[in-house]
């Protein structure tokens, strides 16, 4: 019986720094100024080696939306948090 693979640590823990590094540089760069190789060269990665985490450049800027969503989100919930706490 084969085993099927999960998610190694190390490899969740690549893609969140990928994505967390695109998000600083998105805001410090703009996004049409941002290229896939700079974003590579700040995460000590290949172009093909960053694409390995998200298939295509379209998936990764979906994934950056989407995480960039996620933070606003939570700041959001945090600040009516402490509102209501007041």
């Amino acid at each position: 019986m084969t085993k099927k693979r999960g998610s190694y640590s190390k490899g969740v823990l690549k893609r969140q720094e990928i994505l967390s590094q695109a998000l600083k540089l998105i805001a410090e760069n703009g996004f049409e100024s941002t290229k896939l190789r700079e974003l590579a060269e700040s995460v000590n990665l290949s172009e093909a080696g960053l694409l390995h985490y998200f298939g295509t450049k379209d998936d990764l800027y979906v994934e950056i939306l989407r995480e960039n969503d996620k933070n606003e989100l939570y700041e959001l919930f945090r600040l009516n948090t402490e509102n209501s706490a007041i």
